[in-house]
């Protein structure tokens, strides 16, 4: 079993930030959708605690403390593609250290973790719908490619 005490403190700001950065630039992915977006990009981080109730991992990466809150420095606005690449680099070194340092189990976790925050914030919105209300579809194209890169990045075959 991993725990946060197996980490430096800038590869547990890796882990826990790429959880956040996922929620984020799925919101910025397609417009549209916002407020419903924001609110389940919450949720699903809130909600994974639930979902993953046997990963002490994941229980302590979800369990945020003011140290944690403390340690984060804002990040000025970017370009879309520029805020996808370095999400998607992210989630690669998120990777790459979780299969160094916990067990299958915990970075298959984390992997899932990943990509039900991504889905669940692509879903959250109608994109392209009057009102949000008539038409428009769930998950739009540029939202369903980006969780396929995020996949990819994590290395999860789809």
């Amino acid at each position: 079993m991993t725990r946060r005490s197996d980490f430096t403190a800038e590869e547990w700001a890796l882990l826990q930030e790429t959880v956040d950065q996922t929620a984020a630039v799925m919101m910025a992915a397609a417009p549209g959708g916002l407020l419903s977006e924001m609110a389940a990009g919450f949720g699903a981080v809130v909600d994974a605690a639930d979902a993953f109730p046997a990963d002490a991992l994941i229980q302590d990466l979800l369990g945020r403390t003011s140290e944690d809150a403390a340690r984060r420095e804002p990040h000025p606005h970017q370009p879309f593609e520029q805020t996808r690449l370095a999400l998607l680099a992210a989630c690669r070194a998120a990777v790459d250290l979780l299969a160094r340092k916990a067990t299958p189990e915990e970075l298959s976790d984390y992997r899932r973790l990943l990509l039900y925050v991504a889905e669940k914030v692509a879903s959250a919105g109608k994109e392209g719908a009057f009102l949000g209300i008539i038409g428009g579809r769930r998950v739009s194209e540029a939202e369903a490619a980006l969780v396929e890169a995020i996949a990819a990045a994590l290395g999860v075959a789809r």
